[in-house]
């Protein structure tokens, strides 16, 4: 998973983040974003070397979820829908978007 706000931004994170090859292939590089301009700039810009990109609208992490990533998206179905309408518009690559079932841990109804 690559921060697709930090990866848009800083041409040292693309290089860190994003390495690939000739027998790279099928690639699909996955990214966490939580606003549109974020996923499809970053979309464009591994689309020539890649054959999709995925949005991770699964990562239960606690940073994700305070930050607006992962599954926190699945709060945000708007902002899925934008996602998965705009860029197609900017890139050819195919898109998937990462979902996995999200369940906050239940508090045991049992001391001790």
């Amino acid at each position: 998973m690559i921060m697709a706000d930090s990866f848009v931004q800083s041409s040292k994170a693309r290089d860190n983040e994003f390495t690939t090859g000739l027998g790279d292939t099928p690639l699909v590089v996955q990214f966490a974003a939580n606003t549109v301009e974020d996923f499809v700039a970053s979309a464009e810009l591994v689309s020539p070397f890649s054959d999709g990109v995925d949005l991770n609208c699964g990562c239960p992490q606690r940073w994700a979820m305070q930050d607006g990533y992962g599954a926190h998206l699945l709060t945000q179905p708007q902002i899925i829908k934008d996602i998965e309408r705009w860029q197609p518009k900017a890139c050819s690559t195919t898109q998937l978007c990462s979902r996995k079932p999200y369940q906050r841990p239940r508090r045991s109804s049992r001391t001790g």
